[in-house]
């Protein structure tokens, strides 16, 4: 057992922060001063072509970019509805109305498609949140946004030094915004970062930072109706501090990420939030997505548990349909965000982790995960594909169906051999028991997805396995789009597809089958 407690997360000075904290308090200049200078100094040169201004927050960096880019009272913003709610937040606060859209159930952010669900009149921009340090496809997005004469903030705070196709995160949008709490990759206690990418903002920018006054002309002359967002020269110095050692910040934090995939990737017990293809992501946190209907433990009881274990946890994000100020927003449903938040657990990140301190936190998730798990003996997937021998076992399986068969009539026309022709085609067994199935088909340039669960099991969260281990095979098999039609009446499945981004098409009201689809972004 480990010795000591493991916190979520804890600040660790990591080279000079103490020293440049002393000298900062020594000159007296305790408010601006040449800590700030220097920190702004190193971000411009780090983030080549972009013009950086340190604040106090992260949230007031992303109050004074609303402020820059001129959002109004009655202004609508597009922002994920699972992320820190701190941009929905400040857009409240101003009397402009976020609108919230879906994300990606297995990246966790936010896709050009969620985002064209989400759009509607008045929207004058959209904040892209790239959650635990996980890339969204910002260039797509920004691509999107122009071309829809809407600017884009990117929300780094999670995101220090995440790169999409070679650029880091925050370089792709209008403005920027990053946070330096004391959790966070560059760390100060309290601190943000503005960073803007579109230059003829800056001097606005400028002003409203500190009261909009320009002080190199005269005191107290308001040009603007700004406000303080200034940062302290002596938590400047600190994040300084910081900045100087950000490579070996970025090579710990790498570290002790991958320590945690390598340890949990391919878990039975839960899914690891994935990246998506061009991303080189230095992730804050690690996220696990729980398959709860294998375990006989809440989420929040897991929390509770490794909180025993001297282990501390946090959930995943409320939604913002669960937030209660926000009911007036909701103009559109957001099931995949809530049911990623109800399940996640994010784990330790601090900076102060040992390999021990993670392989510890590791043995005992897998221990509480065992000792609640609900099967006999851990499921498993067979590849159709690989041994014509396994249609044997689907045959076993088509017969257990049951009711279900009436609802699953792909077979009803076909020759089992087609099995050996599709993208993907799979098996679920439990106990050595076939109780599902699923395949991805391209016809004619069109991939279709279906899936059916044994009788005796439906109901109990299998199909969500299915529709996990579908979604992710397609998204590494770069398919664009997948497509399937499900009965109307089939409430339960409708639901289960929308869980996971699937929407409804149009056609005719009269049809049987309900056609839906969702578009993908390609797996790293």
């Amino acid at each position: 057992m480990s010795g000591k407690d493991i916190g979520w997360s804890s600040f660790r000075p990591m080279g000079n922060e103490a020293r440049y904290l002393q000298d900062a308090f020594e000159s007296g200049w305790v408010s601006g001063g040449g800590y700030v200078n220097r920190l702004e100094t190193e971000l411009d040169h780090i983030f080549a072509g972009s013009k950086c201004f340190a604040v106090s927050n992260g949230t007031s960096a992303l109050q004074l970019a609303f402020q820059t880019l001129g959002v109004e009272a009655g202004d609508r913003v597009i922002v994920p509805a699972f992320c820190f709610q701190a941009a929905g937040n400040v857009l409240s606060q101003l009397g402009a109305e976020p609108v919230f859209c879906d994300i990606d159930s297995s990246t966790w952010n936010q896709t050009v498609d969620t985002i064209k669900r989400a759009m509607t009149d008045g929207v004058v921009g959209i904040v892209i949140v790239h959650n635990y340090g996980r890339t969204a496809p910002s260039e797509e997005i920004v691509a999107w946004a122009k071309a829809h004469n809407l600017w884009v903030i990117e929300d780094c705070a999670e995101a220090w030094f995440s790169k999409y196709n070679g650029r880091y995160v925050g370089l792709f949008g209008d403005i920027a915004t990053f946070s330096m709490h004391a959790t966070k990759t560059i760390a100060a206690g309290e601190g943000g970062v503005v960073m803007i990418n579109d230059h003829s903002l800056a001097e606005r920018l400028r002003l409203l930072r500190s009261h909009g006054l320009d002080r190199s002309k005269t005191h107290y002359l308001h040009e603007l109706a700004g406000n303080n967002y200034r940062l302290s020269n002596l938590l400047a110095a600190v994040a300084y501090g910081q900045l100087e050692c950000r490579s070996k910040i970025e090579a710990n934090q790498k570290a002790r990420m991958e320590a945690y995939y390598r340890r949990l990737n391919g878990h039975w017990a839960f899914e690891l939030q994935s990246a998506i293809k061009g991303a080189s992501d230095n992730l804050w946190a690690v996220g696990l997505r729980l398959n709860s209907h294998l375990l006989t433990i809440s989420r929040d009881q897991l929390i509770a548990e490794l909180s025993k274990c001297r282990i501390e946890t946090r959930p995943g994000f409320y939604p913002a349909s669960a937030l209660h100020y926000n009911t007036r927003y909701l103009k559109e449903m957001v099931p995949v965000s809530e049911a990623v938040a109800k399940d996640v657990v994010v784990l330790p990140c601090s900076s102060n982790m040992t390999e021990d301190d993670i392989s510890y936190v590791c043995d005992e998730l897998e221990r509480l995960l065992n000792t609640y798990s609900r099967q006999a003996s851990p499921h498993s997937f067979v590849d159709l594909k690989s041994d014509r021998s396994t249609t044997k076992k689907l045959t076993a399986f088509l017969s257990s169906l049951g009711k279900g068969d009436g609802s699953f009539r792909y077979f009803q026309n076909r020759n089992l051999d087609v099995v050996f022709k599709h993208d993907v085609s799979i098996l679920l067994e439990n106990e050595a028991a076939p109780i599902g199935y699923g395949h991805i088909e391209t016809e004619s340039g069109v991939s279709w997805l279906g899936i059916a669960v044994a009788e005796d099991y439906v109901g109990k969260g299998w199909g969500k396995l299915i529709m996990t281990k579908l979604v992710n095979a397609a998204m590494h098999a770069a398919i664009e789009r997948l497509n399937l039609k499900v009965d109307r009446t089939n409430v339960s499945a409708v639901r289960l597809y929308q869980s996971f981004g699937f929407v409804a098409v149009e056609t005719k009201s009269d049809d049987k089958a309900l056609h839906m689809e969702r578009a993908l972004v390609a797996a790293k």
